[in-house]
């Protein structure tokens, strides 16, 4: 990509915004569902409230996020939204929607101890040369994935005590499925879990688990994500383990740039996106909206330094 095209591209991300969504790509016969954990609501009250609007989606506790109320003294504060087995069922975007707007109505809140789980029908993956072509992209791609599947918050301050990056094993395991398995090398809280795997067809349970993603009540940077992994397992699934492989050498003369990366995210975005629109949302989560994240409060960087910090990411390396 020449000087002038990142120039092109960069004027509109800066200027993009991601679109209300009513619908995704949603492969046939593909599954998801989706955990959206939060603070401060009172439990019982966002059972009631999902009660009353007869709402598909459950709240349970979880010891990871659960406070204790100030003048009850219980833990009765924070839980986990979940979602019933999700299909293309139009009728589902309507009700996270609904789902998220409950929680902030209810006083709910993030923090970076937070996460969006996404479970994926192992179904979706067609092969183990699939998952080998997973473990492949991930340790390749780690730190593009995760800025992006961090949402709308700009500081990649997401809890790893319960999202272990897997580069290292990945590559310890020749980015061999079986071999991964074998050694078990990973375990129920890295950034994908295969501890509800089982076979490569439609079962109750039997999903990966992708946990790297941190919680947000938008429910379009939701879609975003669940978008992001489908469109990744077709290309997973359509793709040579030996071919992918060979693009290791070209992958590895990108800049080392910790923040951002802009060749290296538009490669990623090129390689499973056809779709223009759905490029230009994933680059525009991976890229934000040129915030500052300081100690107490978000200050909105002006249009022409947010251009100047954009650019040099661009010219970085």
């Amino acid at each position: 990509m020449n000087p002038n095209e990142k120039l092109k591209l960069g004027k509109k991300l800066i200027n993009f915004k991601i679109p209300e969504k009513d619908n995704i790509y949603f492969p046939k016969d593909n599954t998801v569902g989706i955990e959206i954990e939060f603070k401060n609501a009172k439990f019982h009250q966002v059972s009631d409230e999902l009660f009353e609007k007869k709402s598909p989606f459950t709240v349970c506790t979880e010891s990871t996020v659960h406070e204790k109320d100030p003048l009850k003294g219980s833990f009765s504060r924070g839980g986990e939204i979940n979602s019933p087995i999700i299909t293309s069922n139009l009728d589902y975007y309507k009700n996270l929607k609904e789902v998220c707007n409950i929680i902030k109505f209810c006083n709910g809140n993030i923090d970076k101890d937070t996460a969006c789980h996404i479970h994926i029908g192992s179904q979706a993956f067609k092969s183990e040369e699939s998952l080998n072509n997973l473990l492949f992209i991930w340790a390749n791609f780690e730190e593009i994935i995760n800025r992006f599947l961090n949402g709308d918050n700009i500081i990649n301050d997401h809890n790893s005590k319960f999202s272990k990056k897997c580069k290292e094993e990945f590559k310890k395991a020749n980015y061999n499925f079986e071999n991964l398995k074998r050694n078990k090398e990973t375990s129920k809280l890295h950034s994908i879990s295969f501890h509800y795997f089982k076979s490569f067809s439609y079962e109750k349970e039997n999903t990966i688990e992708f946990r790297n993603i941190r919680s947000t009540f938008d429910e379009n940077i939701i879609l975003n994500n669940v978008e992001f992994l489908f469109r990744l397992i077709d290309f997973l699934n359509s793709s040579s383990n030996t071919e992918l492989r060979k693009l290791e050498s070209y992958i590895n003369k990108f800049s080392l740039n910790p923040e951002i990366n802009f060749e290296k995210a538009c490669f990623l975005s090129n390689l499973i996106y056809s779709n223009k629109l759905e490029r230009y949302c994933f680059l525009k989560q991976y890229f934000k909206d040129f915030y500052l994240e300081g100690d107490k409060k978000r200050i909105k960087l002006t249009k022409w330094k947010s251009f100047f910090q954009f650019f040099y990411s661009i010219y970085w390396f």
